[in-house]
């Protein structure tokens, strides 16, 4: 609510077959895309994400905005560590929306090859080195009851950037 209260479009990237952009109902239009849609047994198939969210199965470096316009905002959660080239990858992210927010875990060690991270140990320092030029106007750190912690940083390209 914080940063989309009156978002009007809105992307995920790297969403799940239960997206988290289907309960922001305030926001009409509303895109998912993921290389493929994971179900953590949730139950929820692509057909019920479809009546309410437009899903796209692609691999988002390749995917090209509608009409060459930015969404209004845009989730990433837990996606970055997974790609090969974090740097391009956040690039996009932040150009693709006027604001972006992006969940990473933060300071993870190496998970070896079951959970698929190419990422690990990530910064709040590797995240700036990543999204130079672009700063975050607003970053934080949460705790989870398993201890893992995931940094969240928000950023607004098209405005004065406040850094921190």
């Amino acid at each position: 609510m914080q940063f989309g209260r009156k978002a009007k479009s809105i992307i995920e990237v790297g969403c799940a077959s239960n997206p988290f952009i289907k309960y922001l109902n305030w926001i009409q239009k509303r895109t998912c895309v993921a290389p493929y849609f994971a179900n953590y047994g949730n139950g929820l198939n692509k057909l019920e994400v479809g009546s309410i969210i437009e899903a796209v199965t692609a691999d988002f470096m390749e995917y090209e905005l509608p009409n060459n316009d930015k969404y209004d905002l845009l989730v990433c959660s837990q996606v970055v560590e997974h790609v090969q080239n974090p740097s391009a990858f956040v690039q996009k992210l932040i150009g693709s929306a006027k604001t972006s927010i992006i969940s990473i875990p933060y300071k993870w060690e190496d998970c070896g090859s079951n959970c698929g991270h190419k990422t690990h140990e990530i910064s709040y320092n590797r995240i700036l080195e990543w999204s130079q030029p672009h700063v975050p106007i607003y970053s934080t750190i949460v705790q989870e009851a398993s201890l893992a912690r995931r940094i969240i940083v928000v950023y607004q390209p098209d405005q004065k950037q406040l850094g921190l």
